[in-house]
């Protein structure tokens, strides 16, 4: 599971009650997820996903 918000508190206030319920494990901030890289730009406040890795994987080994 992702949470995203632009208040750091809103993220920890629902990490604080979903380990009311489950047990949870919070790995800090995230990289990549399903195969999606994550990139942040935290003083512009914007946030990238690619597929990079994947497409030049695929490209290798469809020799394209």
């Amino acid at each position: 599971m992702v949470i995203l918000d632009v208040d750091i508190q809103v993220v920890q206030a629902t990490i604080d009650q979903l380990a009311k319920i489950w047990e949870i494990k919070d790995l800090g901030d995230i990289n990549k997820i399903l195969g999606i890289r994550v990139v942040k730009d935290r003083p512009n406040r914007k946030l990238y996903l690619d597929q990079k890795e994947y497409i030049n994987n695929m490209v290798a080994k469809f020799g394209l």
